[in-house]
């Protein structure tokens, strides 16, 4: 029942989620990352599978220039040493029909004696979205609240202005009239 209910709770969770052994190499998945490694636009490393050497294939990677293998690489060495107990990332990658994709990889140790790590990967699209338009919203209020200090100002300058004028020209006038033609 145990590895029944293992079993359903990794199924149930939305999130990629690799489990990894003290070497790196990935000894289960759940079946959202089995399904993104379908996926033909996700990177090489991305695509690791049960069973394969998730560390070599972040290097190989890495090696090639990309730089999000690199920082994964560091981070999965760093928990799978002890160094820290969990470590997180984004990262952003262009896809052909979707635009940027944002994703969020954690990386926990594995409370086992003879250790491990989870990598749990979350599509933080709609977040960095959200933050966004937000951000784009705070600053058109900012230029709205700027643009109606700029109007009263004005109006207060010309209010300001007008008054001094209208005596001067009331002035005028007088003097206009007390002249001799």
């Amino acid at each position: 029942q145990a590895d029944m209910l293992h079993s359903a709770i990794l199924a149930s969770i939305h999130d990629q989620i690799a489990v990894l052994d003290q070497n790196g190499v990935i000894i289960e998945t759940n079946q959202s990352w089995r399904r993104f490694v379908e996926h033909a636009d996700s990177q090489t490393f991305e695509r690791a599978r049960v069973g394969d050497q998730y560390l070599e294939t972040c290097a190989v990677a890495a090696a090639g220039g990309n730089a999000t293998a690199a920082e994964l690489l560091d981070c999965i060495r760093e928990v799978l040493a002890e160094l820290a107990v969990r470590r997180r990332m984004e990262f952003s990658r262009e896809t052909p029909g979707s635009g940027v994709l944002w994703h969020e990889i954690s990386i926990e140790r594995l409370h086992r004696p003879e250790g491990g790590a989870v990598i749990t990967r979350a599509d933080i699209t709609a977040q960095k979205r959200a933050m966004s338009e937000a951000r784009e919203q705070r600053q058109q209020l900012a230029h709205l609240g700027r643009a109606a200090i700029l109007g009263e100002l004005s109006g207060a300058f010309a209010h300001e202005l007008a008054q001094p004028l209208t005596s001067i020209l009331g002035n005028a006038e007088a003097a206009l009239q007390l002249l001799p033609l």
